[in-house]
């Protein structure tokens, strides 16, 4: 921006001044002719005095920045409710004896996640985890899709693009009854809502990335079951003479 010249830079005080020093002037003047007009104006200018100075209080106040919330542990729990609350997620308050706070959260896609800060494991940390264990009848039925080779081979394929995500997990084995991700966020002043909800989507992409994992064996083993057989294959005669 180029530099502005010194009447440029003080326009504005100069004009408030001038109109300023008119009013008291000529308030002045009608007080020292003893003019009837004088006290009208005189307590006219300064109700209006004070109304000029609520409206600029007013607008003084709306345009002030509010002050940067800063996270700690005292306010943490504080911080991540506010910032659920502005990407309008669904939160259910989940009171746990070992955590200082816990919320069952639901996202837009029905992806379900648990934000915890425990007690007494690693406190200093709010951890955001999914649950991925295929356990019960649906989970025993869902296992039963694949044979022992497919299972662990789909296991080896999540092990490693869970290690490209850099994303934690437990419970990795076959089966995978206790299967969980999740991932642990420092709370420091630095930490910010971006920040926060990104690690929210991170979850979410790596349990997006589970499920593409079965998909696609399952997907790969439909289609290899629907192929033709080679005793199915018919053989072309020969073309007659």
């Amino acid at each position: 921006m180029a530099e502005q010249k010194w009447h440029q830079r003080y326009a504005e005080g100069i004009v408030i001044g001038v109109l300023t020093a008119t009013v008291l002037s000529v308030v002045g003047y009608l007080e020292h002719i003893a003019s009837p007009w004088f006290g009208p104006i005189f307590y006219g200018a300064i109700v209006a005095g004070i109304v000029f100075l609520c409206c600029l209080g007013f607008v003084i106040v709306r345009r002030t920045p509010r002050p940067t919330m800063i996270p700690s542990t005292k306010n943490i729990e504080f911080c991540v409710r506010t910032w659920l609350d502005n990407f309008r997620v669904m939160v259910k308050n989940d009171p746990y004896d070992g955590a200082y706070f816990r919320f069952r959260i639901t996202l837009d896609s029905g992806k379900i996640m648990t934000i915890t800060r425990y007690r007494s494991v690693y406190p200093d940390y709010v951890t955001i985890d999914a649950d991925l264990g295929i356990r019960g009848e649906d989970g025993k039925k869902i296992l039963e899709l694949f044979n022992t080779e497919e299972r662990q081979a789909i296991i080896s394929d999540i092990h490693l693009e869970l290690a490209r995500a850099k994303m934690s997990y437990s419970g990795l084995i076959d089966p995978p009854e206790n299967f969980q991700i999740f991932r642990r966020v420092p709370i420091y002043p630095t930490l910010t809502e971006f920040a926060f909800m990104a690690m929210i989507g991170d979850v979410e992409a790596a349990m997006n990335l589970v499920y593409v994992m079965f998909l696609k064996v399952k997907q790969k083993k439909d289609a290899s079951s629907t192929l033709p057989s080679a005793s199915d294959t018919p053989i072309p005669a020969l073309p007659r003479a």
